[in-house]
């Protein structure tokens, strides 16, 4: 079973074996399927074994079926980006921070950070990505470690809120195998949609209590914010 790439407690792995049910699980295939439509024909064929997997915490085997399977289109790594001002910039860099930091929990990371920059500015916009600046700036001015978390925290709503999760969701398509695609897509949903969807997490097991595992890698992030200055 994927859980997180830090040091969990008991209590908090009987919660995970929850979240990662086998009925959550088809649910969230279910969603795959509504977001790739042109995978659905592979993706319906192989729902039990993808699920088995991710239950059991393995992998393909080596040769096997799911191993040869291949995508049914590509994504092109560069596209024509609008320009942004200097605080809108320095607003995409934070939140390309902010989403590596919270993939990281399931052991991902975006490998082509370029593209990830560049599909944020596409999809969000420069106004969109401009206006995380006072949560930013908000982050940045704590000074405790338990208020960064909940002022990260907020920020991470507001970049789920406009879409910023689903960016890296697509990218995963174009840079993982698909066997990996779909496990990660999957927990990766799951795990996103407890902290920062509807469910906005549950009790003791909340985004600020696996974040503070794992702060102190979020060194970049909170330089980044730091050199976060727009004009109001």
């Amino acid at each position: 079973m994927i859980v997180s790439s830090f040091p969990l407690q008991e209590a908090d792995m009987a919660m995970i074996k929850d979240i990662l049910s086998e009925e959550k699980l088809s649910e969230a295939l279910d969603m795959m399927v509504k977001w790739f439509p042109e995978e659905a024909t592979t993706l319906e064929s192989n729902r039990e074994v993808f699920i088995s997997h991710i239950l059991e915490g393995t992998d393909p085997a080596p040769g096997s079926a799911l191993t040869t399977l291949q995508r049914a289109k590509k994504t092109e790594d560069d596209v024509p980006l609008s320009s942004l001002t200097p605080c809108q910039e320095a607003c995409a860099l934070v939140v390309v921070d902010v989403l590596n930091f919270v993939y990281a929990f399931y052991g991902l990371h975006v490998s082509n950070q370029k593209q990830l920059y560049q599909q944020l500015v596409l999809n969000l916009g420069g106004k969109t990505l401009g206006g995380f600046a006072e949560s930013i700036k908000a982050f940045s001015a704590c000074s405790s470690s338990q208020d960064q978390l909940n002022a990260l925290y907020t920020l991470g709503q507001e970049i789920y809120d406009a879409g910023g999760f689903k960016v890296v969701r697509n990218l995963l398509y174009s840079q993982l195998g698909y066997s990996k695609w779909v496990k990660y897509t999957i927990v990766s949903y799951l795990y996103n949609q407890l902290w920062f969807g509807q469910g906005r997490g549950i009790d003791g097991f909340t985004f600020q209590h696996v974040a503070a595992l794992s702060y102190t890698t979020a060194a970049q992030l909170r330089k980044d914010a730091a050199a976060v200055e727009c004009d109001k």
